[in-house]
């Protein structure tokens, strides 16, 4: 085995008198990992040399100066750990912390039942990151389904006919977690995003199903699909057995999370029947080894379509814009400097899985099958669903 360096280049730019221009689309990293030196070691790669060099550089705009301004910071594998720590200099050429985890209503899924009833299923946080739990959705939601409120703040107007209760259990519930094991990746980090997994699947209700995939330049599945909690545990923690952990191909990571090419029809997570599809995914890095024909467009349409809702946390290199963009309007992004910022921000929302409502609409209301739109608002929070929405079905794998 070899103790490997890896070299990750991230290319800003500095305006005028040298105040940073923030990352933006035109981000280009390059990781390189090569061998360092050979020791005759049981077990796994050992990553304590990992280096990050973080540059920023370009051409000068005008002024007395012109030239080229270039500013750089080396990182250690340490200093990755707990990147909150690092110099003002390098925190200075990476993104600002962001998160879009809270203040949210989260529009989880919906279904119809054999008799013809709309079930949806909704999860909320509040903007001081705690869980928004059933008495909040009892007392204060606004429901209103194709343009007349059928339920004011706990109250029934116009015919009513809508019940909001606790979900009974986590059937209805299919969740992905898909892991960037890339060689920037020190197994600290990884057992550390494995506790901000465990948060969320010690909050899930029973009788969800899981499956937990990692990638590189491969995508590999660690657990498949199961609602063995204790398995699923063991799963998000460290794999020390990956193999090969170096470059990060985040779009064939998420094709294979939504399609899983390897198995039939039905184990990718976009083909679950149940009708909450979670896809959760860290990445610390930008895309820079998929194959030519993964397009990132085709698979923001696929979660669209098949209404699978992507919650992306990024750290260090991550592109902000593009877990932006995958998360879209149903799903959520956090950026972090590192993984302690991730599982802090992570931690109000996992919550609120233990407190996740089932909202149904009486079928004798509709002069149509199903209603057309269904909005819910708390506060100056809402979510919206539209037909067609899922159909009773049973899962065959």
């Amino acid at each position: 085995m070899y103790i490997m360096r890896a070299l990750v280049r991230l290319h800003l730019c500095l305006k005028g008198d040298s105040a940073m221009r923030k990352y933006d689309e035109s981000l280009n990293t390059r990781l390189t990992p090569r061998p360092f030196r050979a020791f005759a070691l049981p077990g796994l790669v050992l990553l304590s040399m990992v280096t990050v060099f973080l540059v920023s550089a370009c051409g000068g705009s005008g002024g007395s100066s012109g030239g080229s301004v270039a500013v750089g910071c080396n990182l250690t594998l340490e200093d990755l750990n707990n990147l909150g720590s690092a110099s003002p200099e390098c925190l200075a050429l990476l993104p600002d912390p962001e998160s879009t985890l809270n203040p949210k209503i989260y529009i989880l899924g919906s279904e119809t039942d054999l008799n013809g009833n709309l079930h949806i299923y909704v999860q909320g946080v509040s903007a001081d990151n705690v869980p928004l739990v059933l008495d909040d959705f009892q007392t204060a939601t606004v429901v209103t389904v194709d343009e007349t409120v059928l339920l004011n703040n706990g109250a029934d107007v116009n015919g009513g006919g809508v019940t909001v209760q606790a979900i009974a259990d986590g059937s209805p519930i299919s969740i992905a977690f898909l892991t960037d094991y890339s060689a920037s990746m020190s197994e600290v980090n990884l057992n550390q995003i494995g506790q901000a997994y465990a948060l969320i699947l010690n909050a899930l209700p029973a009788g969800f199903e899981a499956q937990v995939l990692n990638f590189s330049n491969d995508t590999a599945v660690r657990q498949d699909w199961t609602q063995d909690l204790q398995a699923l545990l063991t799963a998000v923690q460290f794999d020390p057995a990956f193999a090969p952990r170096s470059n990060t191909a985040l779009y064939d990571g998420i094709r294979d999370t939504l399609y899983r090419s390897d198995q039939v029809d039905g184990f990718g997570l976009s083909e679950r029947c149940r009708p909450v599809r979670l896809l959760i995914t860290h990445t610390d890095g930008l895309e820079n080894f998929s194959d030519p024909g993964t397009f990132k467009a085709d698979l923001i349409t696929e979660m669209d379509t098949s209404r699978t809702i992507a919650i992306m946390l990024g750290t260090v290199t991550a592109n902000v814009p593009e877990l932006e963009e995958f998360a879209g309007d149903r799903g959520a992004f956090v950026y972090a400097y590192d993984v302690n910022g991730i599982r802090a921000a992570v931690s109000g929302w996992a919550g609120s899985f233990d407190s996740i409502v089932e909202f149904v609409i009486d079928a004798g209301l509709f002069n149509v099958d199903v209603p057309g739109k269904v909005e819910i608002g708390l506060g100056s929070l809402s979510g919206m669903v539209e037909a067609p929405y899922d159909q009773p079905c049973i899962q065959t794998p």
